[in-house]
Formats: structure tokens, sequence, C-alpha cells
């Protein structure tokens, strides 16, 4: 893919000693071009440019790893198992914390404090659902919290209760930080311990670059040691979460751009406009069509958003995303950007609007003019698509996750995992923006992206509206050689074959970085690969003295 988001295809790829590309061409041109290069045999292999990941949040995806995981449960009594021997197992956390509970999948009523009660009273729990919206606790963590009869819910939240006013044990949407605050932090190590995972999970998958997403200066801290002990195996870009109570520490110190070889860097800030509609917390114009109650005193308007804005670029920040699921948080958020605009002293701003779920047609055209992208929740849609439907009515439903209507507008669109945090690759990212097929079920398909069109949104167009567009998002001379091995070519074979592929290999600045069942050395200086052609005869060259 080129800087234009059209495909090219080549046989072989030459890379520097600096770890990006020189050339690519037939492998007859790249010999030519430097005889003495290191070859490696692709072996009919397919390369594509690595998948980035432009709204990540690594130490959710990490913690879910660590922490107990219910997802996998198909009864409430499997999952209650499954919590007495994770506590038998971890006999000193004091916490018991997981996610992954579903009484839809479970196809029973939402479970009680009494049920965790019954498996393990003396340590409080902790569960939150799999689509993130609600959690579920026992007794002793509700009394820790203070939560009892007479606890009112905070706006936008709800506290379960059974008839007499007493609390079910079920919290959903702002009412989930009562007992969500006062468990205590995790050590630093086992921060650092969750990131590492979600690096190795990402890597596996085939992401050799994140925009991680609302990140706070202790998680910052801890990028910048992995990164000087040279721990980090693929980029990390970070965006700073205005909300947190140390935001101005980060913001005083101003953006960090690409150190320790362009692995790290402090790019951004996000801002949080509104929730999302599957919690019932995006804000709309019009009310929600099942009758859920709003409290909008929690949203952030225009004025707040371009206050915040006005402050970070005084100190030196050009990539701003914006949080707006809902079309009255997006409207706040394009008044916001609209003022902001002619204060910017860099024309060179990445603006953009995260978790897009409900957009009218006016909407997308004012993005267009402003020179605002947007990040497409493809994760928001794999949990939630009755449930927005629901929320909105058939009528407002028809613009919902409007990808193809933002594309053929000409906003720049990308695609991240959050805010939900899921452990689904990127090709499965791929199939739903290439097909809007979630559990067998396809929706909305006027809405669908071409192969082409998704694997750019991955990739290139999550690196433009990085700002790094330049260095990473293609195969081309002069970026970084950050590449995914593919068992298959899905681009010829289309859209039934993505869900079927594999990722054999992830090489981040020209080094295998992911290579299972390998025994071939960590680094390699330059490589000539071979691309769904026969593996070559010919005797590798002699590696170049240095």
């Amino acid at each position: 893919m080129d800087s234009t988001g059209r495909l090219k295809k080549f046989t072989s790829i030459l890379v520097g000693n600096d770890g990006r590309v020189e050339a690519t061409g037939t492998s007859a041109d790249l010999i030519k071009r430097d005889h003495l290069a290191v070859r490696v045999d692709g072996e009919g292999k397919t390369v594509l440019p690595g998948f980035v990941d432009a709204s990540a949040r690594m130490l959710k995806l990490g913690m879910s790893f660590l922490a107990l995981d219910l997802s996998n449960t198909k009864s409430k009594a499997e999952a209650l198992q499954e919590i007495y021997r994770y506590s038998a197992e971890n006999p000193s956390d004091r916490w018991i914390v997981g996610t992954g509970w579903d009484e839809v999948r479970w196809r029973d009523e939402d479970p009680t404090s009494a049920d965790l009660d019954s498996v393990l009273p003396d340590r409080p729990i902790w569960i939150i659902h799999s689509k993130g919206h609600k959690g579920w606790a026992n007794s002793l963590a509700m009394q820790n919290a203070q939560i009892t009869v007479k606890t009112k819910a905070p706006s936008n939240g709800e506290i379960f209760r059974y008839k007499n006013d007493a609390p079910t044990g079920i919290l959903k949407g702002s009412a989930m930080k009562i007992i969500q605050d006062i468990i205590p932090d995790s050590e630093i190590f086992q921060k650092e311990k969750a990131i590492n995972q979600a690096i190795r999970i990402n890597i596996t998958n085939g992401v050799t670059t994140v925009y991680d997403w609302g990140i706070n200066a202790p998680i910052w801290g801890i990028y910048g040691r992995m990164a000087q002990d040279d721990r980090l195996d693929m980029r990390v870009f970070t965006i700073a979460d205005a909300r947190d109570k140390n935001f101005k520490l980060l913001l005083k110190q101003g953006p960090t751009i690409l150190i320790y070889n362009q692995m790290l860097s402090l790019r951004g800030i996000s801002i949080n406009a509104d929730g999302t509609i599957v919690n019932r917390s995006a804000w709309l114009t019009d009310d929600y069509s099942d009758e859920s109650s709003v409290d909008k005193r929690d949203f952030c308007r225009s004025s707040c958003l371009s206050n915040i804005m006005a402050k970070a670029i005084a100190f030196g920040f050009r990539s701003i995303g914006i949080h707006a699921s809902g079309d009255k948080a997006i409207d706040s958020a394009l008044k916001a950007f609209k003022y902001i605009i002619p204060y910017s002293r860099d024309q060179r701003q990445n603006f953009r609007i995260n978790g897009i779920e409900y957009a009218r047609p006016d909407q997308i055209q004012t993005m267009r003019k402003l020179g605002i992208g947007a990040v497409a929740p493809v994760g928001l849609m794999y949990n939630t698509a009755d449930n927005v439907v629901q929320a909105l009515g058939e009528q407002r439903s028809v613009n919902l996750y409007p990808w193809r209507s933002l594309l053929d507008a000409g906003v720049t669109l990308a695609s991240g995992t959050a805010p939900l945090v899921l452990s689904k690759s990127p090709l499965e990212y791929m199939y739903a923006l290439v097909t809007r097929e979630i559990g067998g079920n396809r929706w909305q398909t006027e809405q669908r992206l071409n192969m082409r069109e998704a694997f750019y949104a991955l990739t290139l167009g999550a690196a433009t509206l990085g700002g790094d567009n330049s260095e990473i998002g293609s195969l081309e001379p002069g970026k970084w050689a950050d590449m995914v091995f593919l068992d298959r070519d899905i681009f010829a074979e289309g859209p039934p074959s993505i869900l079927k592929t594999k990722v054999l290999e992830t090489w981040v600045a020209g080094r295998p970085v992911y290579k299972p069942f390998s025994a071939e050395p960590s680094f390699i200086n330059r490589l000539d690969w071979a691309s769904n052609i026969p593996p070559t005869t010919e005797r590798p060259q002699k590696k170049r003295k240095r």
C-alpha cells in the first residue's frame, strides 16, 4: 500500500541496517542494488504493513488477561466454580477482580451478591460484564464501598435493587465507579506486567503500533523504563487522559515526540464529551427510544472542550482527540474544534473524534470541512449491535456506525479497539468493517467498506490521524520496516478468507518480534523475502562486514 492507499504488489523488500525500507521490487532488481545483503526466504508468505490500532487501551487489555476471566463460562454455576478456583489459586489477592460474565450467554437473569457470597464471602469481589456497562459485586465489596439501602446512584448510573431497596450487587454505568474507585491500585510491577502482556497479545496479532488512549503519568513512566531497557517490542504512541487527576503533570511536560529509536512518544491528549450508547451515557439530541434517562450534567460541553484544547495547544500538543458517541456530543465537539482551529499555531494539528456511534449526515459534512478525522469503534459494534438499535429505534439506527458515509464524504477514517477492551485481532475487525457481520448476522450493509478501505483504516489511516504517516502505515522507501507475515493473500481470496488467516510473523524496524517456533536470530540487518512465490534455491550471500 502506498501513501495514497493504493495496493502495490512486490516480491522482495530491501531493509537497511537502520530498520527502514530502502526499496521494494523484484528479487533480481534488489540483488543488483545490494548484492551483499543478507537474504531471508519468505517461503511464499504474504507480507503486509503492520497493523496500527488508533485507540488502544493497553493497561486494561493486559489486566483483563491477568485477572479472572469468565468469558468462556456457559452458566452462572460454571462461573461461580471458576471464581472459586481462581480465588484458591490466588490466595494473596486482596480483591478478586475479573471480567466476562454475561447473563444473556448464560440464558439467565442478572446474578446477585448472594451468588458470590455463596462461594467467597470473606474477600471482596468485583467482576465487570463482558460488554463493560455493568459490574457484579459481592456483599463485602459493597460493604467496603459503603453501598446500602440509602445509597443514591450517581447521575448516569444505576444501583439495581430488590423490592425492599436493598442492593442486589449489580451496578451500572457511572455507579460502577463507587466500587472501582476503592479497589487498591495494582502495584507498579503488576501494571508493567499487564502492559507487557498487552504488547505480547498485539504483536501476536500482527499489530506493530498502538496509540494508547487515555494514559496517566505513572503509565508514561512505565513505558519510559521499558523503552530505556529496550523492552518495547512495538511502537507505543501515548495519548494523555484529560480526566486524570494528575493530567497537569503531563500537560506541562508537553509532547515527547518519537524517542528511543521512535518506539515511544507522548503524542497528544484525549477528552471525553460523553459515554457510549450501550451504557445509555451517550449524549443524544433526542431522548433514547427505550426511555433510558441520562443526566446531562456529566457531559463536557463545547466551552469545556475548547478550554482544555487551548491549554494543550499552548503546551505544544498537536494531536487532540475527543470521544463523542452521540450526535449531541458530536455537535459539542465540532463547535469546540471550529472555535479552536483559527488559534492553532501549528497547521499540522491532528484533530479527531473517537468512538463515533450515531452521527447525522450534516455532522459528517462538517467534519470534512474542518478536516476532523474519525476513529471507528469496531469493538463497540461487536458486542452491542442489538442493544444500540433498541436504544435509538429503527429510524435513527440508519446513522449508526456510519463508516461508508464518513469515507464517501472525504473524512479520514481509522479503526481502533477502544472504548471496549477486546482481545480480537485486527483481522477480525477488518472482517467486521468489510461485512458488517456480527454473531453471524449482517446489518446495515450499506455502511460496509471494501477490502482496501478496511485495511487502510487499520494501517495508514490510523497513522495519518496520528500524524505519523510519513514513518509508519505502509512499506514505502524511507519508512520503518514494520510488517506482518500472513499465511495467505487476503486480497486475492476475498472477505471469506479473513477469519481463516493466521499471523505467522511480526517484524518491527526490520527485526522479528513475533516468530513462534523459530530458531532464527532475533535480529537480521537486511532481508530479501519472497511473497507468494516458491522458495528460492539461490545460496544466501555472505553478510556484509560492518
